[in-house]
């Protein structure tokens, strides 16, 4: 319910813009590795590498996401799987490899067609000097928020935040390591991109980080309504069905 009446989300879908299909992407690639990761074979590893690039295709930033999620791949296989170096690097080698050969794929028509679009058109903005990087990655970490959550209450904010940390709290109390690290992740090694292109993104680049959000948001949310009986269920769930039809509205 969150997810889809989400404002942010709910203006770029109405104007036909291809974030929606860039956050779907994003989650179907920790949905691919989730049932692939005790076994991830070349062809496990070609299927994850065309959806990598029908993400980089959608929008070019998508590379970011993909980054993010590798990460995530690799810290997994290393500490909680146990998997050898070796085996790792030749999971990350292979990524590269077939999301590079797929994208190159895909934009080949755009490349002999029309070269002048892809000439004339900046996919990657100019690097910062380091102290202006430095002075407007707080200020853009900010604004960013601010323009993820805009239209929402404040008091639904709240909640949202307070779930998060009951979600976050009952992945570390019951153990569920993949589910903890799966958000920092992505929010660290999105920042690593950045900074080590130092270039200030557009807020809307950060979209995909609210359907994550939202994961860990109804982790909480479950873990509450496991705690209390019926009654008190029936209500809350009447609550935030009010609650998510009223959030463009706010008070």
């Amino acid at each position: 319910i969150c997810l889809s009446t989400w404002p942010y989300l709910i203006a770029y879908a109405t104007n036909s813009r291809g974030y929606s299909l860039f956050c779907l992407l994003a989650l179907f690639l920790v949905y691919i590795y989730l049932i692939a990761r005790l076994n991830l074979d070349n062809y496990k590893l070609i299927i994850f590498s065309i959806v990598c690039a029908l993400g980089i295709y959608t929008i070019p930033t998508f590379v970011i996401i993909v980054f993010a999620i590798c990460s995530f791949i690799s810290i997994d296989q290393f500490f909680i799987l146990s998997k050898p170096k070796k085996s790792i690097f030749e999971i990350d080698i292979l990524l590269i490899f077939f999301t590079f050969i797929f994208s190159s794929i895909l934009y080949l028509p755009v490349f002999l067609l029309s070269p002048s679009s892809i000439l004339n058109n900046k996919i990657t903005r100019d690097s910062l000097p380091w102290d202006s990087y430095v002075n407007e990655i707080g200020i853009h970490i900010k604004n960013s928020i601010i323009v993820l959550s805009q239209i929402l209450p404040n008091f639904y904010l709240y909640i949202l935040l307070i779930l998060f940390s009951v979600g976050i709290c009952d992945y570390l109390t019951e153990k569920k390591f993949l589910g903890l690290i799966l958000f920092p992740i992505l929010l660290v090694t999105s920042l690593i991109v950045i900074t080590y292109k130092l270039t200030i993104p557009g807020e809307r680049t950060w979209i995909f980080f609210i359907p994550f959000f939202l994961i860990v948001v109804d982790n909480g949310f479950t873990r509450l309504v496991i705690k209390i009986n019926n009654l008190k269920r029936n209500f809350l769930l009447l609550v935030m069905i009010v609650f998510s039809l009223t959030i463009t509205n706010p008070f």
